[in-house]
């Protein structure tokens, strides 16, 4: 067994990961699915429409990220010429794809409940992630996607950050009282330990260097919701956005003068808690600084004397954080997701944001499912089965959340 283990573990780690552009197009097959859906889909519920959604939005996804990441550009192009022509084809239906209701007026004024970018970006990431987290034991996964080992961008790498912006973008809708935050946290705890428990009953392998010996994600997002939450609903854009900026310089000073980045990357035994989890202390600020920024972005969103000028807001968002990108990348550091430092920030401003902005400026509706060398990425043909399984797991997990959320809208229809 431990044989079995250490080869799983060399299959995970020490990867430098990819190109920003290679990660931008793997995850941007999505896109073009969003509006083959929203045409073809409408929002219909049942079986013969939930294949058909699975093949327009799970299946390019699930291609993207294994077996034809080599060409993901002509994924990108074919699947965008087919979207146009079906919108173009469908042009007088536009009015529904606009989100407007008889009177005219946006139907997300009339609820004010929901933002359409936000909650199609949330289902992305999802799935998405629901991909990445099942193909990467996999060798139909392209080992340049996994998590990086010190520096580099990877498909990975931003699944994490991705989920705190998410969390964020929803956070300030209420104001949520410290009995709500710590039942919340307590519950993320739980949650953190039990996977643990998991993972050393079933001799699972762990990537030390992630969150370090016994961390994990559940207990970072206790420790953001613990710390952030108040901070994120009396705060508005600009004052979360200058909170971000705020922790990613004195994190970079605590990195750079403090010498903290020797001590996390350095042959630094682990014989103590916070020697062992000192990945998961270093990175706790770049996450902070991701979920202000979302929490910003959000306070954006619902302000509905700002909705016309939201598609211009997220735009700017996504060319700030790429121009931040570059400065950083050239004159500072790169991307680091093991020290979270503030290139790995501004990568994942872009990368978790871009399907924001094309979602709302198509305003469409959505269903409920809604340089480093470049490895050449494993065929079909190699791995036939793999690709099967990934593919056949992913519509599982699809099928139940889907399901599920299909019954609560039938109950919620017969109740009114």
């Amino acid at each position: 067994m431990g044989s079995v283990r250490a080869a799983h573990e060399a299959f995970v780690t020490g990867h430098s990961g990819t190109t920003p552009q290679d990660v931008v197009l793997a995850v941007s097959s999505a896109f073009p699915g969003t509006l083959l859906v929203a045409a073809i889909v409408q929002g219909r519920l049942g079986w013969q429409w939930f294949l058909l959604e699975c093949v327009l939005l799970v299946t390019p996804v699930a291609l993207g990220f294994t077996v034809m990441a080599d060409f993901t550009p002509h994924m990108l192009l074919c699947s965008s010429l087919l979207a146009s022509l079906l919108l173009w084809v469908a042009r007088s239906r536009v009015s529904a794809w606009n989100g407007c209701d008889k009177a005219g007026e946006p139907a997300i004024e009339s609820t004010g409940k929901r933002v359409g970018c936000v909650t199609c970006y949330r289902a992305l990431l999802n799935l998405a992630t629901t991909i990445a987290i099942l193909a990467v034991d996999f060798h139909c996964f392209p080992r340049r996607f996994a998590k990086t080992e010190v520096q580099g961008y990877s498909v990975m790498d931003v699944g994490a950050a991705g989920y705190v912006i998410a969390n964020a973008l929803v956070e300030g809708r209420r104001q949520a009282s410290l009995r709500v935050v710590l039942k919340d946290a307590a519950l993320l705890v739980c949650l953190g330990l039990v996977r643990l428990a998991m993972v050393w009953a079933a001799d699972y392998q762990h990537h030390v260097t992630e969150y370090g010996v016994h961390g994990n994600f559940f207990f970072t997002l206790a420790a953001l919701k613990l710390t952030c939450s108040w901070w994120a609903w009396r705060l508005g854009t600009a004052g979360n956005l200058a909170l971000m900026l705020a922790l990613c310089l004195v994190h970079h000073l605590l990195l750079t003068v403090g010498g903290v980045e020797g001590w996390t990357l350095g042959p630094v035994p682990r014989d103590s808690f916070l020697n062992a989890n000192r990945e998961w202390f270093v990175s706790m600020p770049s996450y902070a600084a991701l979920y202000f920024t979302g929490a910003g972005i959000g306070a954006y969103l619902r302000d509905r004397s700002k909705r016309a000028t939201v598609p211009h807001f997220l735009w700017a968002v996504v060319v700030a954080s790429a121009v931040s990108l570059a400065l950083l990348h050239f004159y500072v550091d790169p991307a680091s997701r093991r020290l979270g430092n503030a290139a790995f920030v501004a990568f994942s401003d872009p990368s978790g944001h871009q399907p924001a902005p094309p979602t709302q400026l198509s305003s469409c509706p959505i269903s409920p499912l809604g340089s480093s060398t470049r490895a050449s990425t494993p065929s079909l043909s190699r791995h036939p089965w793999d690709f099967t399984v990934v593919l056949g797991y992913t519509f599982c997990v699809i099928a139940v959340v889907y399901f599920l959320f299909k019954d609560d809208c039938e109950g919620k229809m017969k109740c009114s």
